[in-house]
């Protein structure tokens, strides 16, 4: 497991360290899941070799390391007896942070299943595995807000908008979590290229869009909410550092805000000490 050190200064009371780690995509399946679930499961393994012993890693680092496990989204690459298992065992031995990604709700593989239909569906069993709300969290560490918000399909909600209010107004400086990152102009570049049409990120300009799929243009084009959630975040001076992952890439970058965003890798444990 790749590491990659980070410091911001964010006016903590005192310094502390955060551990993020990002789509782990386990793909673990027991004799009682569906046989379509071990085929899969087999041809997931191809693109995510690690699987099988990143918790492993992540468990080592995280001991080796005084900091809280912050987990960003797609803990599991799909739903399955197996990769519930192994989240329990994980979470029953870690004290960690958790906001949902989209696959943590995925049943099969297939954008088709990033619906809220699927999330409704399955948000009660996922979220039986984790201890704070993956949806919205806040925790507050010597005088930092860790804040996170599910935004794992593109999109915000009314409620979600509301809370982020609430927790502005406890008047400290907030790290928001996020499973999509929010559009900027490296982390564009560093995923459209070649085949890859879409870049898989929030409030991308729509001039950027032009050569969207059809059904990834519905599925990534943001709404009003949305927008008025993006807005609402760029304009909050107390918000002062994003930590996201979905993308699949290690990033460092700045949003329009001039606010830094950092974004992490399937097999990166990203030590960020707060200050």
């Amino acid at each position: 497991m790749n590491k990659i050190y980070n410091e911001f200064n964010l006016g903590a009371e005192k310094p502390f360290t955060l551990i993020h780690v990002s789509d782990v995509h386990l793909t673990e399946t027991f004799a009682e899941d569906d046989e379509r679930l071990k085929e899969l499961a087999i041809k997931r393994r191809i693109k995510y070799p690690f699987s099988e012993t990143v918790l492993d890693e992540i468990e080592k680092v995280n001991s080796e390391t005084d900091g809280l496990l912050l987990i960003t989204g797609d803990m599991m690459d799909f739903n399955s007896v197996g990769n519930f298992a192994r989240i329990r065992q994980f979470m029953q031995k870690n004290n960690c942070l958790f906001i949902a990604g989209n696959h943590d709700f995925r049943l099969f593989g297939g954008m088709v299943y990033d619906v809220p239909k699927m999330k409704e569906m399955n948000l009660p069993a996922v979220q039986a595995m984790f201890k704070n709300d993956i949806r919205f969290f806040s925790k507050v560490i010597n005088g930092i807000n860790i804040v996170g918000i599910d935004d794992c399909y593109y999109r915000f909600e009314k409620w979600q908008l509301d809370r982020l209010k609430e927790e502005v107004q406890k008047g400290l400086p907030i790290i928001l979590a996020m499973h999509v990152p929010f559009y900027t102009e490296e982390t564009y570049n560093l995923v459209v290229s070649g085949k890859r049409k879409h870049a898989s990120q929030i409030c991308v300009p729509e001039e950027k869009m032009t050569e969207y799929p059809i059904e990834r243009y519905i599925q990534q084009k943001d709404d009003k909410t949305t927008r008025e959630m993006y807005e609402y975040i760029l304009n909050e001076k107390l918000i002062r550092l994003h930590i996201c992952g979905h993308i699949h890439k290690d990033c460092e970058t700045v949003l329009q805000s001039g606010v830094p965003m950092v974004v992490t890798n399937v097999d990166t444990a990203r030590i960020i000490t707060i200050r």
